[in-house]
C-alpha cells in the first residue's frame, strides 16, 4: 500500500501511515505490527508525532488522535481541542506539543492535561507545522510560510539536528543551514538560501525561491509530495512519480564571464582574492561568495602576491604593484635597440631578494638592486621548469628532467628523487612536498620519499598545495582535490609503508574538470577569510572547510555474501561453510546517504590477519587458503575525519579438505610411522639376512669340512687302528715291540675320538649349542663357586636360532649366570629356555639377595656395565631384557620369533622376493 506519511523513532523504528487508513509500524529488524487496520474509522494521516512519554499522535481529516501503548484516544472538545479535522501536529525541541487545524493553532499544557488555542490569526486553512533548525515554529501551505511569534512558541533554541531529520513534510522543510525547499504552487520545487534572514517579516513566499526545479526533466515528476532532511544533511524529495537526493556540494565555481583556461590567481594586502586571465588580460577582485565586485583597467595577463604582501599585476610593457603603501609602476627591460615593446608575461615570483620573471619573448629576467638581469647571470640548473619561494633569497626548483634543486643565494643543491616524472608542482612550507605526473613525494633527510595512496591516481598531476593553519594539506590534482588531516599525514611520515588517509572531493561534491595545467602556476590560494580557492580547466571553484565539520554519522556496515568459487553465500551470524571456501571473496557495503564513494572500510579475519587490514572504498575483501576452524571475519567502516562505525561480525566455520582433515593426518601419520618402521626393519633383516648367508657359507664349509674328515682322514685313521690291532694281536705278550705298539695304538684311537667330537662341534645344531654354551658356563663357574645348585630346563620344540641371536643370547645367559653365581649369595641357580612360536624366552633366575632398585632402574653402578652391556645386546637382535629383583633376581630376555628363528626369516624374505 502507499504510503503517505512516515515518522522515524530514536529506537529506529519506523511509524508509517497508507493511504487508505492503515498504521503499522516497521520495526529495524523488519518485523512489522499492525497499529491500525486498513479502512479504519481514523482516516490517513496527515501527520505524525512521537511524545516525549513515547505515545504516538495521529493528526488526520478525521480528527486527532492519541495512542497510549495499545489504547487509542479520540481527542476533541473534551481536551481543549475544538477543530474536528488535524491538518498537523508537532513536538518542538522544548517538548511543547502543537496540533493545527483547520481555524486555529492549538498547544498542549501538559499540567491541566488540555489543549489550549493560542488566538492566532490563520490566513488560510489547514497547512503543516514546520520546525526551522534555529527553533522557530512555521505555519506552511502552498502559497506562504507564516511565522508563530515568539511569544507563543517561547525563546527560538536551535532544534537538534537528528529530530529535524525524524519526519518528512508535505509542505516544505527548513534546513540545518536555514534554507528553504518548498513545493511550488503551479508545480515543482523551490529553493530559497537563508530564508530566515531573506524574509523581511514573518511571512515567506515559496514561489520567490532563487532557484526552481519545476520542469519535467529537472525532477523525476513536478507535483512534489514531501521533503525530508536525513542526519547527514541530504534533502530527500519525493514526487508523484520518484524519489530525488539534493546533495550540499562542498565545491562551489566562481563566475567569471568569458575566462580561458589560462588562469592566475593572488590576494592582495587586504586579504581579497584576485583572479586574471592569461589571453584575453582580464582581472577581477571576488568577495568572499565569488562574486566579481571590481574589473579593473589592464590587461594585465598574471598576477602574483609579492613577499610583503602586495599584488603584482603584469601588463603588456610594466608591473604594478599595489601596496598599502600605494601602487607603483615597474617598467619591463627594452629590447636590443632601446625601444619599449610589448613583453608577454607569463609567472612571477618574489623571493624577497629579487623579482623573478618569465615572458615568452624573453625568457626568464629577474631584477635585483634596480636592474634587470638575464638567466644567464644566475646559477640556475638547465631545463627549469617550475619553480616555488623558499626561505629569504632561496627557490625550489623543479627541472624537466625530474631533478629538483634548492637556490639558496646563487648557490644549487641538488635532491634525490624517486620517480614522480615531470614536476607539476611544489610546496616548500613546513616540508618540502614536490609533484610530478606519476605522484607525490615529501622531503626526508637529503631524498624525497615517495608517499602511497589506495588509489595512486589520486596523487598524480598535483599542481597546488596548500598547508591551512590546523595542520592539514590540500592538494588540486588530476582526480580532484585531495583533503589529508594533520594527524594522518604525521602518522604517515611515521609510517611510510601505509597508504596515506586521504578525503578525496571531486565532482559529486561540485568540483569541474582537473587542476590546471595550462600556466604552471600554483592553481590553489588560501585567502584570509579561511577559504580555499582552486584553478581547474573548468575555471575557478572556492570552497570553505569550516562549513563541513568532522563527519560524525556512523555509517553502519552491512555484509551482502561471500563467495566461493561459484557458490554464494547469504550471511548469517555463524556459518558452516565447505572446504572450497578456503578461496573466499566477502562481499559487503555500508548504508550512507550521501556520499557512499567516501566510506572506507577495514576488516580483519582472526586467525589470518594480524591487525585491521586497510582496504579503502573497495567493498570486496578477499582471501586465498584460509585454514580449516573457526574464524571471526570483522568489519566496520570509518571516515576521513576518524570517526569509526559500529564493528559488524560473522564466524566462519570452514571445513577441512581431505588432506587437512584429522583423521588424514592421524593416518599419514601412522602411515609414516609405519614406513620408518618397515624401513628399519626391512634394513635390519637385510643385515641379519647377510649374516646368515655368511654363517650358512661357513656351516656349508665346516660340513664339507666334517665330510672331508670323517670320508677320508677318520677312515683312514680308523683303518690303521684296525691294522694296528690286527699286527698286535699276533704279536706274543712278552714281545718287546707290542708295548710300542699298544701305545702308537692308544694313540690312534685317541686321535679318532677327537675327530669325532671335531665332526660333531662343526655339525652341531644351533638349538643345541646355546644349551651347550651356557652349561660350559655354568660347569665353569660351578667348579670355582661351591654350594650353588645349578639346573637348566627347556620347553617346547627346539627351533634353529639365527646366528647373531644365538651368540648374543648365550652372552646375555652368561653374563647373567656370572652375576648370579659371584655376586647373588645364591644357593640355587636355574636357566629356563623356552621354544615358542611366538618368542623366543630366556630366563636366568636365582634366589639370592637381590639388585638395589637404582640397579635395577639404570642398570650400572661405578665401573661395572654388565646389565648396561645385556641391554644393549638384546636391542640389537630386536629383543627386550626385563629384570625383576624381590626375594631373589629374575633376568628375562624375549625375542620375538620373526627375529629369533632362521625359519621365519627365510619365510619372510622369500614373501618379499616373490612380491617383488
Amino acid at each position: 500500500m502507499p504510503i503517505a506519511c512516515l515518522l522515524a523513532l530514536e529506537n529506529g523504528d519506523l511509524i508509517l501511515s497508507h493511504y487508505g487508513g492503515a498504521l503499522s509500524k516497521l520495526h529495524i529488524d523488519g518485523k512489522v505490527d499492525q497499529l491500525m487496520p486498513l479502512d479504519s474509522t481514523y482516516g490517513t494521516a496527515n501527520a505524525l508525532a512521537a511524545d516525549t512519554d513515547g505515545s504516538l499522535w495521529f493528526a488526520g481529516d478525521r480528527g486527532l488522535f492519541h495512542r497510549v501503548g495499545d489504547t487509542w484516544e479520540s481527542i476533541g472538545k473534551r481536551q481543549g481541542y475544538t477543530d474536528g479535522a488535524a491538518a498537523s501536529v508537532l513536538l518542538d525541541q522544548y517538548g511543547q506539543l502543537w496540533a493545527l487545524g483547520k481555524t486555529a493553532l492549538f498547544r498542549l499544557n501538559r499540567q491541566r492535561g488540555r489543549f489550549e488555542n493560542v488566538r492566532l490569526s490563520l490566513r488560510t486553512s489547514g497547512g503543516a507545522l514546520i520546525a526551522g533548525a534555529n527553533g522557530e515554529l512555521w505555519i506552511a501551505d502552498a502559497q506562504r510560510y507564516s511565522k508563530v511569534p515568539a511569544t507563543l512558541a517561547g525563546t527560538f533554541a536551535p532544534t537538534p539536528s537528528l529530530k529535524i531529520a525524524r519526519s518528512s513534510q508535505g509542505s516544505g522543510h527548513f534546513d540545518q543551514h536555514g534554507n528553504l525547499w518548498s513545493e511550488r504552487s503551479n508545480g515543482g520545487l523551490a529553493y530559497l538560501p537563508a530564508a530566515y534572514t531573506a524574509s523581511a517579516g514573518s511571512t515567506i513566499n515559496p514561489n520567490l525561491g532563487a532557484e526552481k526545479n519545476d520542469q519535467a526533466w529537472l525532477l523525476s515528476g513536478t507535483e512534489v509530495l514531501a521533503v525530508l532532511e536525513d542526519i547527514e544533511g541530504n534533502i530527500w524529495v519525493s514526487t508523484s512519480a520518484g524519489l530525488e537526493r539534493f546533495t550540499p556540494n562542498k565545491v562551489s565555481p566562481v563566475k567569471l564571464n568569458g575566462a580561458s583556461p589560462f588562469l592566475s590567481m593572488a590576494t592582495d594586502v587586504d586579504g581579497h582574492v584576485w583572479a586574471s586571465d592569461m589571453k584575453s588580460g582580464k582581472a577581477w577582485r571576488l568577495d568572499g561568495t565569488g562574486k566579481a565586485v571590481g574589473a579593473p583597467s589592464g590587461p594585465y595577463s598574471v598576477i602574483s602576491t609579492a613577499a610583503d604582501g602586495a599584488l603584482l599585476l603584469a601588463g603588456p610593457r610594466s608591473i604594478e604593484s599595489r601596496g598599502r603603501s600605494g601602487n607603483t609602476l615597474l617598467q619591463l627591460p627594452r629590447d636590443l635597440s632601446g625601444r619599449a615593446t610589448d613583453l608577454h608575461v607569463m609567472g612571477m615570483l618574489d623571493d624577497g631578494k629579487i623579482l623573478w620573471v618569465t615572458t615568452r619573448a624573453n625568457g626568464l629576467i629577474a631584477w635585483t638592486q634596480g636592474h634587470w638581469l638575464g638567466r644567464d647571470q644566475f646559477n640556475l640548473p638547465k631545463n627549469l621548469h617550475i619553480a616555488v619561494k623558499g626561505g629569504l633569497g632561496q627557490l625550489w626548483l623543479g627541472c624537466t628532467d625530474g631533478s629538483f634543486y634548492l637556490y639558496d643565494n646563487d648557490e644549487l643543491r641538488r635532491y634525490a628523487a624517486p620517480a614522480i616524472g615531470m614536476p607539476s608542482g611544489l610546496s616548500a612550507g613546513q616540508d618540502v612536498i614536490a609533484a610530478g605526473e606519476l605522484g607525490l613525494a615529501v622531503l626526508r633527510g637529503h631524498a624525497f620519499r615517495l608517499l602511497r595512496a589506495f588509489d595512486p591516481e589520486v596523487l598524480k598531476m598535483i599542481t597546488g598545495i596548500m598547508r591551512t593553519a590546523d595542520g592539514d594539506y590540500w592538494f588540486n590534482g588530476a582526480k580532484g582535490i585531495v583533503h589529508v588531516r594533520n594527524d594522518d599525514w604525521l602518522r604517515n611520515l611515521e609510517h611510510p609503508e601505509q597508504p596515506l588517509n586521504y578525503e578525496l572531493i571531486n565532482a559529486a561534491d561540485g568540483y569541474a574538470g582537473a587542476a590546471a595545467t595550462a600556466t604552471r602556476l600554483p592553481s590553489i590560494l588560501h585567502s584570509p577569510d579561511g577559504q580555499l580557492w582552486f584553478l581547474t580547466s573548468r575555471g575557478v571553484f572556492r570552497m570553505d572547510p569550516t562549513r563541513f565539520p568532522m563527519e560524525t554519522v556512523r555509517a553502519p556496515a552491512t555484509i551482502v555474501q561471500l563467495r566461493a568459487g561459484n557458490d554464494r553465500f547469504e550471511p548469517a551470524n555463524h556459518m558452516q561453510l565447505p572446504a572450497q571456501a578456503q578461496n573466499l571473496s566477502i562481499d559487503y557495503t555500508a548504508l550512507a546517504l550521501g556520499r557512499p564513494q567516501q566510506v572506507k572500510f577495514q576488516y580483519r579475519m582472526s586467525g589470518v590477519d594480524q591487525s585491521w587490514v586497510e582496504n579503502g572504498t573497495s567493498r570486496t575483501a578477499s582471501y586465498a587458503n584460509i585454514p580449516p576452524g573457526s574464524h571471526t571475519f570483522m568489519l566496520r567502516t570509518y571516515s576521513i575525519d576518524g570517526v569509526q562505525g559500529d564493528e559488524t561480525a560473522v564466524v566462519l566455520e570452514i571445513a577441512p579438505t581431505i588432506t587437512q582433515s584429522l583423521q588424514f593426518k592421524l593416518g599419514c601419520t601412522v602411515a609414516a610411522l609405519m614406513l620408518a618402521w618397515m624401513a628399519y626393519d626391512y634394513r635390519r633383516k637385510q643385515q641379519l639376512a647377510r649374516y646368515e648367508d655368511r654363517k650358512q657359507a661357513q656351516v656349508t664349509e665346516r660340513e664339507r669340512i666334517a665330510r672331508t674328515l670323517h670320508d677320508t682322514f677318520l677312515q683312514s685313521v680308523q683303518a690303521t687302528v684296525y691294522s694296528l690291532n690286527a699286527a698286535l694281536m699276533g704279536l706274543p705278550a712278552d714281545a718287546a715291540a707290542r708295548k710300542d705298539l699298544e701305545l702308537a695304538l692308544d694313540q690312534a684311537q685317541h686321535a679318532v675320538l677327537e675327530g669325532r667330537e671335531q665332526v660333531c662341534d662343526l655339525r652341531r645344531n644351533t638349538a643345541t649349542s646355546l644349551e651347550l654354551a651356557v652349561t660350559k658356563t655354568a660347569n665353569q663357574l660351578m667348579a670355582v663357586v661351591t654350594g650353588i645348585k645349578f639346573a637348566i630346563e627347556v620347553h617346547g620344540e627346539r627351533l634353529p636360532l639365527q646366528y647373531q641371536v644365538e651368540e648374543e643370547a648365550a652372552e646375555v645367559a652368561g653374563e647373567a649366570l656370572r652375576n648370579a653365581f659371584r655376586h647373588s649369595r645364591a644357593t640355587k641357580v636355574s636357566l629356563h629356555i623356552a621354544y615358542g612360536r611366538r618368542q623366543f624366552q630366556l630366563t636366568v633366575s636365582d634366589n639370592g639377595s637381590g639388585f638395589t632398585p637404582h640397579l635395577v632402574a639404570n642398570g650400572e653402578q661405578q665401573q661395572h656395565w654388565g646389565m648396561t652391556g645385556m641391554r644393549e645386546r638384546a636391542a640389537r637382535i630386536g629383543g627386550l631384557l626385563q629384570v625383576q629383583s624381590n626375594q631373589g633376581t629374575a633376568i628375562q630376555l624375549t625375542i620375538p620369533a620373526r627375529h629369533a628363528y632362521t625359519h621365519i626369516l627365510r619365510s619372510w624374505l622369500h614373501r618379499q622376493l616373490r612380491r617383488a
